[in-house]
């Protein structure tokens, strides 16, 4: 019973027993199509269709169509079983996840555009800081050089940038000889503490 009620919601038309069921298709095309479906099961193949339904301005219904082959005591093919399911909900919820996919990708990829053009933007900045000629470095309130230029690390540090960058003021300091500087990076860090402005003459 439920068979002819989905039947006929697809078809338009009441299927009886006894009646081929390629009578029902007047589309030459879809005649076609279920012929083969329905001869490949008689091969032994198990077949799946997907059907797509729609009426006036309601949104479509989505029906899958199943032909499983009947095989008697002798393993030959005597019929053919045809199962309609209505897997609208699951074709909406199949959509909704594209849609979700598609909205993740386009932010993935906005993403991976801003970090690139960060990238360029901090390339360019650090080119402009290595032409600073007077050693350059700044960090954040916990003490840790964030950025600096080569004069900072290799003519007064004797360092690469990889030696200093993420490490702590006073983690440089104890690897630094230069009593001088030993000084001034301290004064930074108390006037890091303190707030204020030191000028230093060199």
């Amino acid at each position: 019973q439920n068979f002819r009620k989905l039947f006929n919601i697809l078809q338009g038309k009441d299927i009886r027993l006894g009646e081929n069921i390629l009578g029902y298709y007047e589309d030459l095309i879809e005649s076609r199509k279920i012929k083969k479906l329905i001869t490949d099961s008689f091969k032994g193949k198990r077949q799946i269709d997907i059907e797509r339904h729609q009426s006036g301005e309601k949104d479509p219904k989505y029906y899958e169509v199943r032909y499983n082959p009947i095989k008697g005591d002798d393993k030959n093919v005597i019929g053919v079983t045809v199962f309609i399911t209505d897997i609208t909900q699951s074709k909406e919820a199949e959509k909704e996840t594209q849609l979700i996919n598609e909205k993740l990708a386009e932010q993935v990829k906005k993403k991976e555009q801003f970090e690139k053009i960060l990238r360029s933007n901090n390339n360019f900045l650090n080119t402009v800081i290595d032409t600073i000629p007077s050693p350059f470095y700044f960090q954040n309130k916990s003490g840790v050089v964030q950025g600096c230029n080569i004069s900072f690390t290799e003519d007064l540090l004797g360092k690469t940038k990889a030696d200093v960058i993420g490490r702590t003021i006073t983690q440089i300091i104890n690897d630094i000889p230069n009593l001088e500087l030993i000084a001034f990076i301290e004064n930074d860090e108390m006037l890091l503490s303190i707030g204020g402005m030191k000028t230093y003459e060199a």
